[in-house]
């Protein structure tokens, strides 16, 4: 638990207060000896841990990230993967099959556009869905759902097929909402879980909590590497080279191939979920105690049913910050989906129209390698006080609109080099904005 002086008041811990008062009331010169004192402190503590686990085995700081974000954000690695690959496999739709994804000769306009936001409003649904059921439920058992409806919804992908080209546009459309649906419910599972790792009121879970969470949100950008990944290996197998022609059967067996090989990942997810995963258990499953000693808290995992009366305190008391993180939300969500779904057309303001599908897929894979340098650099600071969660996403909303604007308006008259800088620093902004959602 907290570290506390003796006689100290157990609700004035030393991770947050200096002699009775909270860290962001002191005078500037206190309050910025107290946090330096702080983080080098901690941060040597943690460096000292993890080379004395290095040196016993150096194998074994991997394996424990491995189990503690790696697992956990396997969810969010398949939302990653899947939300992406959608931009990304449409380019080869549209080069390999003219008539159903350009002309509209053969299939309606509409569906085919339908196909770049129905995951979005699947993911709109399970967030609304999931996040009542996971309280009420419990945190297992909400993404046990999750992972067994993102399973149905990759096999849905796979085989997705018609008697007509526009069936199978359809079908394929609608495959998407279903797998949409389990995503939006793991991000309120996933932050829930990364969130309530440590015991409540604890040192590590004072100081760490953001980056416990921002870690495990760090897999979103591991996923879109996979992607293109298995799309450029599943191009060149079936299509023999990447700069074309693209023959609408080597593209059809690129798009299940890539879609099998998630829907392996999820079925395992799924598994380790309903058979591997415990619940908390020991100090981690007990009630928090209540100003009243705990009279009126839950009985731990006995609990059932929504808490409307802590429900009812969270709006009383702190109804401008759901506001004000809501709106935050929508607003990087605005830009963050909107430039996921329209990427590579972006993209062919630095390529041309008349690139190839392997040269757009390159240029997506520096965007990846740029955002998972955000995506990290964002989880290891987050916790900074002099830092910390407010001014890391005042920087990306402010910047983000004028990165958007140079690369839309100057960066055509200029050169490849220009090009690239202002293009990974739009994508480490958005990075940076996505992982504080």
């Amino acid at each position: 638990m907290s570290a506390l002086r003796p006689g100290a008041d157990e609700r004035l811990p030393l991770e947050s207060h200096l002699e009775g008062t909270y860290w962001a009331d002191l005078s500037f010169k206190k309050r910025t000896r107290w946090i330096w004192q702080q983080q080098l402190s901690e941060e040597s503590r943690e460096i000292a841990a993890v080379w004395n686990v290095f040196k016993q085995d150096p194998l074994e700081p991997f394996v424990i990230y491995w189990k503690r974000y790696v697992i956990s954000g396997l969810g969010i690695f398949t939302a990653g993967y899947v939300l992406f690959f959608i931009a990304n496999i449409h380019v080869l739709f549209q080069q390999s099959y003219g008539p159903c994804w350009q002309r509209f000769e053969e299939c309606s306009q509409i569906w085919t556009q339908t196909t770049d936001y129905f995951q979005v409003v699947g993911i709109i649904l399970g967030q609304l869905t999931v996040g009542f059921l996971g309280d009420w439920l419990g945190r297992r058992w909400g993404m046990i759902q999750d992972a067994v409806i993102m399973f149905i919804g990759c096999l849905m992908l796979a085989v997705a097929n018609g008697t007509t080209a526009n069936g199978w546009v359809i079908m394929y459309a609608i495959s998407q909402l279903v797998f949409g649906f389990g995503v939006g419910g793991e991000y309120p599972m996933t932050g829930a879980q990364a969130a309530e790792k440590e015991v409540p009121g604890s040192k590590a879970d004072v100081l760490h909590r953001g980056r416990n969470v921002a870690l495990a949100f760090t897999m979103q950008g591991w996923g879109q590497l996979v992607n293109l990944g298995v799309l450029m290996v599943g191009l060149l197998a079936f299509n023999s080279k990447g700069s074309g022609p693209y023959s609408h059967g080597a593209a059809g067996a690129t798009y299940r191939f890539s879609f099998g090989f998630i829907a392996v990942l999820v079925l395992w997810m799924a598994y380790y979920r309903t058979w591997r995963m415990k619940p908390a258990r020991g100090p981690e499953a007990e009630p928090l105690r209540g100003a009243a000693g705990g009279k009126d808290a839950k009985q731990g995992r006995k609990a059932a049913g929504y808490d409307g009366a802590s429900v009812k305190l969270l709006i009383t008391h702190f109804w401008h910050r759901l506001i004000g993180t809501s709106l935050a939300w929508f607003c990087n969500d605005f830009l963050f989906y909107g430039n996921a779904t329209f990427r590579n057309r972006f993209i062919s303001v630095l390529t041309g129209t008349n690139s190839s599908v392997m040269e757009a897929w390159l240029w997506n894979l520096l965007n990846v390698g740029v955002v998972l340098v955000g995506y990290h650099a964002a989880a290891f600071s987050i916790d900074w006080k002099w830092w910390g969660r407010v001014r890391m996403q005042v920087y990306p909303n402010l910047t983000y609109p004028i990165h958007l604007e140079r690369i839309d308006t100057t960066l055509v008259s200029v050169g490849t080099v220009q090009k690239v800088w202002w293009y990974m620093a739009r994508e480490m902004a958005k990075a940076c904005g996505a992982v504080l959602r």
